[in-house]
């Protein structure tokens, strides 16, 4: 699910449901991304009033959703809240290897940890 929230309300790891542009059409921050502190002050200088976040899951990690969906015994989430969160799952990885450069010992740690939180998304 996906709500749309005052600025204000954002709060850091938060994953961005839609892009957020300016009021010309330039991308601001693309769909997926994770917020942080920086992205919030940001926006607020551009003078952003509103963002649409995905719900749910923006509090929980990918592993506690999935469980925290069978404990409950309810449906996951919609197919769009999950390409969402795998998308700022594999943001998020690539954020982690950025310096990691071209060699294959880092290529291959980094396609193993994108494989394995892809599993845990879903």
């Amino acid at each position: 699910m996906t709500a749309a929230i005052p600025l204000d309300q954002a709060m850091p790891d938060m994953v961005l449901a839609e892009e957020v542009r300016t009021s010309g059409g330039s991308v601001l921050l693309p769909r997926a991304t994770r917020l942080t502190e920086e992205h919030l002050a940001r926006l607020r200088q551009r003078e952003v009033r509103e963002i649409r976040i995905v719900t749910e899951v923006t509090t929980l990690t990918a592993s506690t959703t999935t469980a925290a969906a069978a404990a409950a015994n309810t449906a996951p989430a919609s197919a769009t809240d999950q390409q969402a969160l795998r998308e700022a799952t594999q943001l998020q990885v690539q954020r982690l290897f950025r310096r990691a450069g071209t060699d294959p010992t880092m290529q291959a740690l980094c396609r193993t940890v994108l494989e394995y939180r892809l599993e845990q998304v879903g």
